[in-house]
């Protein structure tokens, strides 16, 4: 297990992170997700060694990785930029890690050929890496990574600069990879479907701290505040300011009064106040001419369903709809309905108001 302890790490002036403490279970795949800035790519160079830590640790099976020599850690590291040497073939990138710690040519020979093939490389071997496509560099440069057999598996951003459907290709390869090959691996990206994709659990950050760790269903459905709401999902969940009325259970939401509980409840934190959240999949199309009315100003179609931005008396509302409502979506204007079981709620510090009957699910 590897764990982290009471982090903290400044350059000059700038905190990159603090107090950062979780634990990443053995031959767990591992996310650290948020914008850029927020620490986690210090994070990850902490782990590998790269810089020291001002305060706090890193243990991995109970040892003191602080003690370890960055040589001596049984890390790899994949770069954003790959870091491959150019001029040298694919087999010479393959070999150079091992050739350094001066294991015997027949064992490292079997070894490139092995993570060549699960790479599906192998037809590549004797190419130089610079006449290599960027999806080949990268696979080339998890191949590097992977030939040492680590014991912790850190990728830095490594699909970033690689276009949209390559990406998703490699993510289903790093999954299959993952799970042939059982390393505990921390993955640094600012993509969200990226963390949801490949993440046993996330952690999402801000400003060198910890906002939430998850699985992404977790992360989804029950954020622990605003930010982590705003941050998951696409398009981005709507928010409305409005009031708590205990005495009906209830909070008003673009005119229309929804009982989120039983009459008489108190919030926890005693504020009338609130944020209440909708994800767009949980705003429905209407045939009741009671319920709230919006005009249709854009649509957006992705496949198999429509993300339709409406305007509700001014007010922004963004909703997704399934493909099978098109003859609704030739209207200018429409009825909507919120799930009232699905509304999330924050107060004014916009920390998650958590209540059992308010818990969202899949």
């Amino acid at each position: 297990m590897l764990k982290i302890k009471n982090l903290k790490k400044s350059f000059k002036s700038t905190i990159a992170c603090k107090n950062i403490d979780f634990s990443v279970e053995s031959g767990e795949f591992f996310v650290l997700l948020g914008p850029s800035g927020c620490g986690k790519t210090t994070i990850l160079r902490l782990i590998a060694g790269l810089e020291k830590p001002d305060e706090g640790g890193v243990f991995f099976n109970d040892k003191n990785l602080g003690d370890i020599s960055v040589q001596e850690r049984n890390t790899a590291l994949v770069f954003q930029n790959y870091a491959l040497y150019p001029n040298m073939s694919v087999r010479g990138n393959l070999t150079f890690p091992l050739k350094m710690r001066k294991i015997s040519k027949t064992k490292t020979k079997d070894t490139v050929e092995k993570i060549a093939s699960m790479l599906k490389i192998k037809n590549l071997l004797d190419k130089k890496a610079v006449k290599l496509s960027g999806g080949q560099q990268q696979r080339v440069a998890v191949g590097r990574a992977l030939v040492r057999k680590p014991e912790i598996f850190l990728l830095d951003e490594p699909l970033s600069n690689l276009d949209a459907k390559l990406r998703q290709h490699l993510r289903m390869e790093l999954i299959k990879i993952h799970k042939e090959m059982n390393i505990t691996t921390l993955y640094v990206t600012h993509d969200q479907n990226e963390a949801m994709t490949l993440g046993d659990r996330i952690a999402v950050l801000r400003d060198g701290n910890i906002h939430q760790i998850g699985t992404p269903e977790e992360i989804y459905s029950s954020p622990v505040n605003l930010f982590v709401a705003k941050f998951i999902g696409f398009p981005e969940i709507n928010l409305f300011k409005t009031k708590y009325k205990p005495e009906k259970g209830a909070v008003n939401i673009l005119g229309k009064e929804l009982q989120l509980f039983e009459k008489g409840t108190e919030l926890p934190d005693n504020t009338e106040n609130v944020t209440a959240a909708v994800r767009p999949e949980d705003i429905h199309i209407s045939s009741n001419n009671d319920d709230i009315e919006g005009n249709i100003e854009v649509k957006e179609v992705s496949g198999p369903d429509t993300v339709l931005y409406l305007n509700v008396d001014g007010y922004p509302v963004r909703m997704r709809v399934a493909k099978d409502k098109k003859g609704l979506l030739e209207k200018i204007k429409t009825n909507i309905k919120i799930e009232p079981e699905k509304v999330l709620l924050f107060n004014s510090k916009t920390e998650r108001i958590i209540k059992n009957e308010n818990i969202r699910t899949i």
